[in-house]
């Protein structure tokens, strides 16, 4: 989460059952509602929680995208690559261009 608007005030998920040390931001008059045994503050941190984890999902998901796209911009250069080396070998042996291509008819 990041600090905007009028949420000023930086807090830490302590609440039982929630990982400790996620950060989150709350309006400064808020401050007063969430007492360290409250209900309230449970549930606050336990949406926060909530939103921490799918934040972690979205950018895993987003990492793995991108890195099967860079995958398959890497085969696709290195398919471009063993073509255009087996037309240059296969040129090199005296072959003509038309004997390693020719378009169906």
């Amino acid at each position: 989460m990041t600090r905007q608007g009028p949420y000023t005030v930086e807090r830490r998920t302590s609440a039982y059952g929630i990982p400790k040390d996620i950060i989150y931001w709350i309006k400064p008059e808020f401050k007063s509602t969430l007492s360290k045994s409250s209900r309230t503050r449970s549930s606050v941190e336990g949406n926060v929680f909530r939103h921490h984890i799918s934040n972690l999902q979205n950018r895993c998901y987003n990492e793995r995208m991108e890195k099967q796209r860079l995958e398959f911009s890497a085969r696709q250069v290195l398919n471009i690559y063993l073509i255009v080396l087996i037309s240059y070998n296969f040129l090199e042996r005296g072959a003509s261009a038309e004997s390693f291509y020719s378009p169906s008819q």
